[in-house]
């Protein structure tokens, strides 16, 4: 190849790599408005403080995540972008039903910040719950930070040469990022004052545990390596429990 094409493939290349990080931060950037347009138009309110702390937490979690893919692992963006072939259909279905329970779950907390159905005001509790959903968020980062092939979607990365990851808070659980899920999808109702909201908020939690479940499955059916993995750490999502 001569030295002017492989100029050419590297131009092309860092084009691509460009418009598929911008098309990643303006997905991810759109995010983050509609989950304000929805808290603040159901709320009927900008004047609420915890739902700005959940917009801002968001966006630091975005910015973490967008800071490791593009330093870290820029060919995973594409993976994270659209499902790839080899995607387990039930993995879309579930993200899905997890995606619709999010956006109901932000609407009835507006909603009921609104109209006090449910609402509560409890300083102490909602910080807790605060600091809870920003542990929750932090696992999922340190996950991602750790795990090359991070994905969206539940697939065997074989293209990407898909290697089971065994550092970090994977030495600990098999799926940290599902229990960091897991307690965000508790603690954001808690955190916004809304017990009502905790409905969807437990049924996505829920569905993240059989998503934890199934996916397990899989990995060890299909990934080499993983049936060892399993041996040597033993539980799937919260310790000394399961």
């Amino acid at each position: 190849m001569s030295a002017k094409n492989s100029s050419s493939n590297k131009k092309k290349q860092h084009q691509v790599s460009t418009r598929l990080i911008s098309k990643y931060l303006i997905r991810e950037t759109l995010g983050i408005v509609l989950l304000g347009a929805v808290l603040f138009v159901s709320a009927g309110t900008i004047n609420w403080p915890m739902g700005w702390a959940l917009v801002v937490l968001t966006a630091l979690w975005v910015a973490a995540m967008s800071w490791i893919l593009i330093t870290r692992s820029p060919d995973l963006i594409a993976e994270r972008l659209s499902p790839k072939e080899g995607t387990k259909s039930w993995d879309v279905q579930l993200m899905g039903y997890v995606g619709i329970l999010e956006i109901a779950r932000t609407l009835v907390a507006g909603m009921d910040y609104r109209f006090g159905w449910s609402s509560f005001n409890a300083p102490a509790l909602q910080i807790a719950a605060l600091a809870v959903a920003a542990l929750g968020i932090g696992l999922v980062v340190w996950a991602m930070y750790t795990n090359a092939f991070f994905s969206n979607f539940m697939r065997v990365q074989k293209e990407r040469g898909h290697q089971v990851t065994t550092s970090g808070p994977y030495r600990i659980v098999r799926h940290p990022a599902y229990l960091g899920s897991v307690l965000f999808e508790l603690a954001v109702p808690v955190m916004l004052g809304s017990w009502l909201a905790l409905i969807p908020g437990v049924l996505a939690a829920i569905l993240f545990i059989i998503r934890a479940s199934w996916e397990d499955r899989t990995l060890y059916s299909e990934l080499t390596g993983y049936k060892a993995y399993a041996k040597q750490t033993r539980y799937i999502m919260l310790p000394w429990v399961w």
